[in-house]
């Protein structure tokens, strides 16, 4: 192996046996340490595994376009990060949105807008959606399933259900504001 494979880069510039022997060595020698880093930004080890594997798995799926990559390392540290953060980014909204249900789930009324100045309930608003919206929601926010979770649940494309979630948002923040 050269030293620029050694060092993570042009992992993938040969035939595919090479490439196989070469990705497994790239996994045993960075998986850890990459993973550490995950669990640095997440304090989750679980979590911090799961992404780790994903970004290794988009690593391997997109091997085609790796010769293009200068350093895998490199790159697997910042797919790693991306993905954390969108993480604690995805939590951070799951986690208000959960406050919000569980303030409804309690009876509670929360003052909107919708031109008449009336009150109503979120869960009003929510029967308001379509009923794939409204499943959508419910298996995002109330369950805490992921996109490609909810996607593969509902047999849609996971563009669909990121549809579904922004235009649901989008009706959402019309009657809130």
């Amino acid at each position: 192996m050269t030293d620029k494979a050694k060092d993570g880069a042009m992992v993938f510039d040969c035939d595919a046996k090479s490439i196989e022997e070469r990705f497994s060595i790239l996994f045993r020698e960075c998986y850890q340490p990459v993973c550490y880093y995950a669990f640095s930004i997440l304090n989750d080890l679980q979590e911090a595994e799961d992404i780790t594997d994903e970004c290794f798995m988009r690593l391997w799926e997109r091997r085609i376009e790796a010769p293009k990559i200068n350093s895998m390392k490199a790159y697997l540290y910042t797919c790693v990060r991306n993905a954390c953060y969108a993480e604690l980014k995805r939590k951070k909204a799951r986690t208000a949105i959960e406050i919000e249900f569980n303030h409804f789930s309690k009876g509670n009324e929360y003052p909107v807008k919708d031109g008449t100045d009336t009150e109503l309930h979120l869960p009003d608003l929510l029967n308001a959606l379509s009923p794939k919206r409204r499943e959508v929601f419910r298996m995002i926010y109330r369950e805490g399933k992921k996109i490609h979770e909810v996607a593969s649940a509902l047999k849609v494309s996971i563009n669909t259900v990121k549809n579904h979630k922004r235009q649901g948002f989008s009706y959402l923040r019309k009657k809130f504001l």
